[in-house]
């Protein structure tokens, strides 16, 4: 994916996103960008989806948990069963759809089919939407979760870095890609419980000490599922000497 230059830092964020549409637009000129969920090539008035689109999308509304923010069934219920069960250590999280249907297929498809422009359309739509809301919790960085430098080599981009890097541009919160590590490869761990797959984890994850001055901490994901990776990464960065960490993602997995 190509760089985007900065947009000014004194633009409104409204201003920043059509800015920054602009750019991507006028940067994929010659490999248009495509639509991240029919995957037909996105017209210029288009961008970040085609409108016919937008409806198979299915955006995390109220009420949903107060910690992770997955989408809850009760408005009397203030946190899933997952947070009930497992107390979390990060200060909360953002995530923009649930993991289902059309979304899930282009968020897989950034993984495994190396469709990575697709995030410029995601990043968009999570600046839209909780852009306010993160400038007034004044994050100092950007933080993207790791991977392992065998599944790096292998797929030849990390995704939650290249979020990272997409949604810097609109919010103007320095990405640091190096604080966290993933020191071992974590076997699939499906058949395990969310206990057993944070202590996989936790052994995993490491983080650097912190640059000085930043300790409000915005960890950047695709996906956010049982909550044991952005737990394992929030409990790297609290012991780095960070004083709150939350979390951005594309999409969240539906509550039990």
């Amino acid at each position: 994916m190509k760089k985007i230059k900065y947009l000014p830092h004194d633009w409104p964020l409204s201003l920043r996103r059509e800015g920054h549409r602009l750019l991507h637009l006028l940067t994929e000129s010659l490999f248009p960008l495509r639509c991240p969920l029919c995957r037909q090539v996105l017209s210029p008035g288009d961008f970040p989806l085609h409108r016919e689109c937008r409806s198979l999308l299915h955006p995390v509304h109220s009420p949903h948990c107060i910690t992770c923010g997955k989408p809850l069934f009760q408005k009397t219920q203030l946190y899933c069963s997952d947070c009930l069960l497992y107390p979390k250590s990060f200060s909360g999280g953002m995530a923009g759809f649930v993991y289902e249907g059309a979304c899930k297929r282009a968020v897989l498809s950034i993984k495994y089919q190396n469709r990575r422009e697709y995030i410029a359309s995601f990043a968009y739509l999570l600046a839209a939407k909780f852009g306010e809301r993160i400038r007034r919790q004044s994050f100092d960085l950007l933080v993207p979760v790791p991977l392992h430098r065998e599944r790096l080599f292998k797929r030849g981009f990390n995704q939650a870095e290249l979020l990272a890097k997409e949604l810097s541009a609109y919010l103007f919160i320095p990405v640091h890609s190096t604080i966290l590590s993933r020191t071992k490869e974590t076997k699939a761990q499906k058949s395990l419980n969310p206990e057993e797959r944070l202590f996989n984890l936790s052994r995993a994850i490491t983080a650097s000490s912190l640059p000085a001055g930043a300790s409000r901490i915005l960890l950047a994901d695709d996906i956010y599922t049982t909550g044991s990776t952005m737990e394992a990464c929030t409990r790297a960065l609290l012991s780095a000497g960070a004083a709150r960490v939350s979390f951005i993602s594309i999409c969240i997995g539906p509550s039990d």
